[in-house]
């Protein structure tokens, strides 16, 4: 995801991951940490069943935090209905009327260009880099199986989402 280099994700780097959290009482967190490779993770894992494993044995644990501990998974969201920017870069051929098929996919999926941009022209193919506005990522990925499948998309070069900040939304 390209984030905004003024935000404190953009900072997290080399072997460090970077976690952003929103809640309704907690408005934003950031966690950052070691994570990359498997040493690190492997004693992240271990280190939390051991935690787990000591805590189960207070005898004040639940009242703490009265919690039920089952097996049973928690509801997710559905990621098609997580909404973003997009930054897209696309090799396509360079005939007359690829811009408008372009906005005619993308419209017919409801997205809105934000930008498009044509550079590069070289051996009858072109460089076409397009920012879109916020867009459920299943729209997304729906206009981008669409695009797969025209013949002058040469190659889906990248396709990445843009981080908004609370305030940006």
């Amino acid at each position: 995801m390209l984030v905004p280099h003024g935000h404190p994700l953009a900072a997290v780097s080399n072997h460090k991951n970077g976690v952003l959290v929103r809640g309704d009482l907690v408005d934003e967190i950031i966690m950052v940490g070691p994570g990359a490779g498997q040493m690190p993770t492997a004693s992240a894992v271990v280190g939390d069943v051991v935690n787990l494993a000591s805590a189960l044995k207070l005898p004040d644990f639940a009242s703490y935090f009265n919690l039920e501990i089952t097996s049973n998974w928690s509801e997710l969201v559905d990621s098609g209905q997580y909404s973003c920017p997009y930054y897209l870069r696309l090799s396509v051929s360079d005939v007359p009327g690829v811009i408008g098929r372009l906005g005619t996919i993308l419209g017919e999926h409801k997205i809105s260009i934000d930008s498009i941009i044509q550079k590069g022209v070289t051996n009858n193919e072109a460089s076409v880099t397009i920012l879109t506005e916020e867009v459920l990522n299943s729209n997304m990925d729906s206009a981008i199986g669409e695009l797969l499948k025209c013949d002058f998309l040469k190659a889906m070069e990248s396709k990445i989402r843009i981080f908004r900040t609370k305030s940006d939304a």
